[in-house]
């Protein structure tokens, strides 16, 4: 969950920046509009469908055992809130005279919140899962949500590192090069090509369909031959 969390905030942290270099450039085009409705819609799906796979699939699963923490429900259920009130604002910007100044207000109170929550996340919420579960069954259960939709599989991947994520992170989380090929592989191209090529736009100020930085990702993927053989046996363990 640490690595989902990173993705979260990897996220946040690239759009505040895309904001401030459209900011900076003046007048909002209206590709530059587009490209952010199209990548916010894509950070409030995941990070709305994480919310219900943790409250109505990990919650449960944890109470099994011990009582979740209400704070911990609360706060998640607050920035879910944030992000709506997001979707509205930008829904409510009028073409041609859109200002950026109350989006980027918005959204670096959004970052705060989320940093904020994860700060306390992170002291309780880690603590009392590895009290009552072992870190075999709790890979057990991260592996059982992996095809339950996209649940932020192309961000994790992508903020973790391709590279790191497949040598690292799946021998952690029980996961197989079977996992890979089915579903994570293809949610990390996707991700690459239908979100980061956005933020990459929008940081340059080049129009999505003239930068090929996505292409110039996903070509480098293939050149690594990531339907090839398995390198589990190369993984290093480096903890949860």
């Amino acid at each position: 969950r640490y690595a989902v969390n990173q993705a979260h905030l990897g996220e946040i942290k690239d759009m505040m920046n895309a904001l401030m270099a459209v900011g900076e450039r003046g007048e909002v085009s209206d590709w530059e509009m587009q490209s952010i409705h199209l990548w916010f819609n894509a950070h409030i799906e995941w990070i709305s469908q994480l919310h219900i796979v943790d409250s109505e699939v990990l919650h449960p699963c944890y109470e099994k055992r011990f009582h979740y923490p209400q704070v911990l429900k609360d706060g998640s259920a607050e920035i879910n809130a944030m992000l709506v009130q997001i979707s509205f604002f930008l829904d409510s910007l009028k073409p041609q005279k859109v200002k950026l100044d109350g989006l980027i207000s918005l959204w670096k109170r959004y970052s705060a919140k989320v940093n904020s929550f994860f700060d306390l996340f992170n002291r309780i919420h880690f603590p009392l899962v590895h009290s009552y579960f072992t870190r075999t069954e709790i890979a057990e259960i991260i592996s059982s949500v992996v095809y339950m939709g996209p649940i932020g599989l192309g961000p994790l991947v992508y903020y973790k590192g391709k590279e790191k994520f497949r040598k690292e992170t799946m021998k952690r989380e029980n996961l197989t090069d079977l996992h890979w090929h089915m579903e994570l592989g293809s949610r990390y191209i996707t991700y690459v090509e239908k979100v980061v090529i956005h933020i990459n736009a929008l940081k340059s100020g080049v129009p999505p369909e003239e930068d090929d930085r996505g292409k110039t990702e996903i070509l480098s993927m293939m050149d690594d031959q990531w339907y090839g053989k398995s390198d589990m046996k190369n993984r290093v363990d480096d903890g949860f």
